[in-house]
């Protein structure tokens, strides 16, 4: 009895992989890619609501990752987070000028 307790609390407390494409999406991008969606996080700001209106909430880096991964290109999420009145940057080629950040290199050892 006490056997069939202990792998009953031991299956239940194990995780189990999600099924979410979203969940651990970032993750699984390329740096490249994921230095994309840390400019679209970064760009994002809730717009301005009037009076009783509910604003758009932004977006995860894992959400947006998502979106990539289920077959949207980065036109077509910017155009989205445009949409909601999440960006304010006129192009995606603006906004990756304005918060894209390049790794940089190591200084040379000497």
């Amino acid at each position: 009895m006490l056997l069939v307790l202990a792998a009953a609390v031991t299956a239940a407390s194990t995780t189990r992989p999600t099924t979410d494409p979203v969940v651990g999406a970032y993750a699984r991008l390329a740096p490249r890619q994921q230095r994309i969606v840390k400019a679209l996080v970064r760009a994002q700001q809730p717009p301005a609501t009037s009076r009783g209106a509910v604003a758009p909430t932004t977006l995860t880096p894992d959400q947006i990752a998502g979106m990539k991964a289920g077959g949207y290109g980065w036109q077509q999420i910017f155009d989205r987070l445009k949409s909601a009145g999440l960006v304010q940057e006129e192009t995606l080629r603006q906004l990756i000028g304005k918060y894209y950040r390049p790794p940089t290199r190591a200084s040379a050892a000497r």
